[in-house]
């Protein structure tokens, strides 16, 4: 912060008209023997001798330069609150020249900021920009819109901030950060995209400003254009967490890509950055399940059957035993878990009759499906394949 500060010394030459015309001789000698202490980094010195000469100051125009050299060693001794007090002095007399009395409101301002008095700091900054917009530089609109974001006025922080990064080719990460901020606390996502966006192209190898840009493309709808990031930053071997691969995987499915979805899942597994746990080998199974991918959904499912031996997840795998026509391999299964005395046995019921059916065992098929039947579920179903049974033994006898 104290590289934003003014450096205000008044140097006070014994031959220079303007001064010896405002000053007595008394008060010029005063100040220049002040002034030489300063210049050599006596400060302690220099305040005393300031304090002294105090009383025997008369012009206005010399309280004021007086006043504004103590602020100057109160700078330099970190004494925020006593140089704030001497530049209000300085500036109250309004004897100083009109850029001297200017630059007193930009180093209020700065001031005010150290001491975290946000609204003053406002107030003197935003009068010195309109009294010297001519002077007004980047760091000056930084410090404000750091100053709005403190009071949480973000209409107040963008256009400052803004202007700040214009003057920059490319400007420091936590500039861009602090618009994107303000644009986020006023819930406007696709400005803070856009941004973001900037920001990623400037500083690139930063993986979490990909995640961030990934994140603001989501809160603002436009899930087409977060799967175009997250994949980028993927290739680029940037996302390559866990959580990544997952939300990676995720974008994939919800637009229809699910073997890149199970390639995605299975690397990330693979490389181990992600567990094989419950969650994962769903996802990594519905990704090939989707991909119409039988034989490895039927891996993955038998892996997550293994974990987590359910009801459910003995019907995800005997389904996807059944789509990859693994027909012993379902009838085991749903044979194993029909011994569990499952909750809803129905379903698995009419599975092993598929099952069997495809395995040409009629008669196991048929009271397979008479139970399924029997719990009044699928019924459509369990009559459709009843009635082929009927067909198929209709047939065996013409034939016999």
């Amino acid at each position: 912060m104290r590289a934003f500060l003014s450096v205000f010394l008044f140097v006070l030459c014994l031959n220079a008209n303007g001064a010896s015309k405002a000053l007595s001789q008394a008060e010029y000698k005063l100040l220049t023997s002040a002034h030489a202490l300063m210049e050599t980094g006596q400060w302690v010195t220099a305040q005393q001798q300031l304090e002294a000469a105090q009383p025997k100051m008369r012009s206005d125009y010399a309280k004021a330069l007086l006043a504004h050299n103590l602020a100057q060693v109160s700078l330099q001794r970190e004494r925020y609150k006593s140089a704030i007090k001497h530049l209000l002095t300085a500036q109250s007399l309004k004897a100083l020249p009109e850029n001297q009395q200017i630059n007193i409101l930009h180093t209020l301002g700065q001031l005010h900021c150290m001491e975290e008095a946000w609204k003053k700091c406002t107030f003197y900054l935003s009068d010195w920009m309109k009294t010297a917009p001519g002077d007004v530089r980047a760091n000056d609109h930084l410090l404000i819109a750091q100053a709005y974001s403190q009071l949480e006025k973000w209409h107040s922080v963008l256009p400052h901030i803004g202007k700040a990064i214009a003057q920059r080719n490319i400007a420091p990460e936590n500039w861009y950060q602090l618009k994107i901020a303000a644009h986020i606390n006023l819930k406007q996502w696709k400005s803070a995209a856009k941004v973001q966006q900037v920001l990623v192209k400037n500083y690139s190898t930063k993986a979490q400003h990909w995640r961030q840009l990934v994140s603001l493309h989501m809160q603002a709808g436009d899930r087409k254009a977060a799967l175009a990031t997250q994949r980028l930053g993927y290739q680029r071997k940037l996302l390559r967490n866990g959580k990544d691969h997952k939300l990676l995987a995720q974008l994939l499915l919800s637009h229809s890509i699910p073997f890149h979805a199970g390639e995605v899942m299975a690397a990330g597994l693979k490389r181990g950055v992600l567990k094989a746990d419950r969650r994962n080998l769903e996802l990594l199974g519905t990704a090939w399940i989707q991909a119409k991918e039988n034989d490895k959904a039927v891996k993955v499912m038998e892996r997550l059957y293994r974990v987590l031996p359910t009801e459910k997840n003995a019907q995800r795998l005997a389904q996807a035993q059944l789509q990859a026509e693994q027909w012993h391999g379902a009838e085991k299964t749903l044979l194993h878990a029909l011994r569990s005395k499952p909750k809803k046995p129905a379903t698995l019921q009419l599975m092993l009759g598929i099952a069997r059916i495809n395995l040409k065992h009629y008669p196991g098929a048929r009271d397979a499906l008479v139970e399924a039947g029997s719990h009044g579920q699928h019924k459509t179903a369990v009559n459709n394949w009843l009635r082929y049974l009927d067909q198929m033994d209709a047939a065996t006898e013409q034939r016999g």
